[in-house]
């Protein structure tokens, strides 16, 4: 959403304005779709974290954090380093140390999400429950 809006990769944006205008960039977007019914965001790592996006995420749907292990996120995370700023030219190790390090920062954050579920699901079924129970209650 926001490489389409700004006609640039999330690594430009990163290299030539740096992290905190990626951070307002993704603040407007989250408040964009927060006025979009019927659809799922599946945003950074980071979003949750900065300018009170999780709370206008909570305020106009369901947030769900997707747990998984710092182990699990690097096995996961690894063929993405060439395309995401954060983690690029990272050995394996290093790797595994930051996302260590981010998830202890994050996790207070992320455990503030409607649900807690446990990522290692190898189907979306679970999760489309998860959907479905919420559009139920409302």
């Amino acid at each position: 959403f926001i490489q389409e809006k700004e006609q640039r990769s999330i690594s430009e944006i990163f290299s030539r304005d740096g992290e905190e205008a990626f951070r307002l960039l993704e603040k407007k977007a989250v408040q964009e779709v927060a006025s979009i019914e019927q659809v799922v965001v599946a945003t950074g790592g980071g979003a949750p974290c900065y300018h009170n996006n999780l709370e206008l995420m909570k305020q106009t749907g369901l947030t769900i954090y997707l747990k998984l292990t710092p182990k699990e996120l690097t096995n996961r995370l690894l063929p993405a380093r060439k395309t995401r700023p954060l983690i690029a030219n990272k050995t394996d190790e290093e790797l595994f140390s930051f996302i260590e390090e981010k998830l202890a920062e994050r996790e207070p954050f992320y455990c503030k999400a409607s649900i807690v579920a446990d990522a290692t699901a190898t189907s979306v079924a679970p999760y489309l429950r998860i959907i479905r129970l919420y559009q139920d209650s409302l």
